[in-house]
């Protein structure tokens, strides 16, 4: 079960894009009902139900990046498990995403540190994202250039 449609469709020019409300997730709306209900802190709440698994994992990791990747930094720890869709032994395996928060389990300054290391983490990104760049245009700089030489020794004229 899959919500992908792979059709090729030709449009004129791209569709507008689509406002997103402001990039709230209804993932953060569950967080908060889970924080204001004390019976539910501690223990593990399935907040989304995924057909992909790997739809889970993405999910997990926005929200690690966003709270951290132990209790320590919000209090919040997220984790994928399978989840039967039924007892029958043909049932379907969907992915659950799950939250736990322990509120007593955030440490002073864990918070600080994660956020600094998601900068740093952001900044590697963006650097290794501008050297695939750079190297990318000088490749295609020395093709064009080999492109010019094999035009040139076609007409008989040789570069040196």
């Amino acid at each position: 079960m899959t919500n992908v449609d792979y059709e090729l469709v030709i449009y004129d020019e791209l569709p507008p894009p689509a406002s997103r409300g402001g990039g709230k997730s209804i993932l953060n709306g569950q967080l908060e009902t889970i924080k204001e209900n004390p019976q539910a802190h501690g223990k593990p709440v399935r907040i989304g139900l995924y057909s992909q698994g790997s739809a889970a994992t993405a999910a997990k990791n926005v929200l690690q990046q966003r709270f951290g990747r132990s209790a320590a930094v919000d209090g919040w720890k997220f984790y994928t498990r399978p989840v039967m869709q039924s007892e029958a032994a043909t049932a379907e395996t969907l992915r659950g995403l799950f939250a736990v928060f322990t509120p007593e389990a955030i440490v002073s300054g864990a918070k600080e540190a994660h956020e600094a290391s998601e900068q740093e983490r952001i900044l590697k990104l963006r650097a290794a994202h501008a050297e695939r760049q750079r190297a990318a245009a000088e490749a295609a700089e020395e093709e064009d250039w080999d492109d010019e030489d094999e035009e040139d020794e076609e007409d008989g004229v040789s570069v040196g």
